[in-house]
């Protein structure tokens, strides 16, 4: 077998050819192009040594993606090129893992590398005001890389916790603890203290929001049907409001319809 790999420009035009000519292939997510064209539009695509690749008769069999990302950004960005490959090479490609934020994450150093790149997703949709959509919306890999360098207290809230058990979901207990904290760091320390351990919440006779949260949470562990996270996230956030204006409540409820979506830090 023959093969030579070149570094090479690749413009949209280019690009487009490749598309047209490409050998069969898997069927094309455009959630994925769309994804890699925000990247390289943002100039965050590097050159890393992956490689697009050509079977003999000079027909593209891996980078489809990447190739319709820089027809979606129109945006030139180089890459090494291989070409000659066997096709009998075509079910050995793509055999790996994908390397998620957390991969990145524990190449740097970093603890807690699951939940810390899940609480950064949710930091992300937070800052973004996309927490009550319900939508999943992810920021991309250096994009998680940045936020957790300008909210390094994250990690702390992660740390922090991880020392509960698990009412909701650890990674969103700790990106709205961080949230929190940013602004009354003493109230989030002892509201998700007290929502995780339950001590002395009816002690005054009155029921606190904690109270009325952390039984809604427990009812919840143990339904067949879950409620959902934009839900949990929008009950947390009252209570905590409530809990910080020293208020108790005779019910706990949130009401998409008729209620704006409540904040953390109002």
């Amino acid at each position: 077998m023959t093969f030579r790999t070149v570094l090479e420009t690749i413009t949209p035009a280019k690009a487009q050819k490749w598309l047209d000519e490409r050998e069969a292939n898997r069927p094309l997510a455009i959630g994925t192009a769309k994804k890699y064209a925000a990247a390289m539009a943002a100039g965050e695509w590097d050159v890393n040594g992956e490689t697009i690749k050509f079977n003999s008769h000079n027909r593209m069999f891996d980078g489809q993606h990447r190739c319709q990302g820089i027809v979606i950004a129109q945006k030139s960005i180089q890459s090494f090129v291989v070409r000659g490959l066997g096709q009998e090479t075509f079910p050995t490609i793509d055999g790996g893992k994908v390397r998620g934020t957390d991969a990145i994450f524990a190449m740097n150093g970093e603890k807690n590398t699951g939940q810390l790149a899940a609480a950064v997703k949710w930091v992300y949709r937070y800052n973004n005001g996309k927490v009550g959509s319900g939508r999943t919306v992810n920021p991309r890999i250096k994009q998680s890389i940045d936020l957790l360098d300008s909210n390094p207290g994250l990690r702390e809230s992660v740390a922090f916790v991880g020392h509960y058990n698990k009412l909701m979901p650890p990674s969103m207990a700790a990106a709205m603890h961080y949230i929190a904290s940013r602004k009354y760091p003493t109230q989030s320390d002892s509201f998700f203290r007290s929502l995780a351990d339950g001590q002395g919440l009816m002690s005054d006779g009155k029921t606190s929001a904690i109270y009325r949260l952390r039984h809604i949470l427990m009812s919840n562990l143990g339904s067949d049907r879950k409620m959902k996270d934009t839900l949990i996230w929008a009950l947390t956030s009252k209570a905590f409001r409530y809990y910080c204006e020293g208020k108790t409540v005779k019910s706990l409820r949130f009401n998409a319809d008729s209620e704006e979506f409540p904040s953390l830090a109002w």
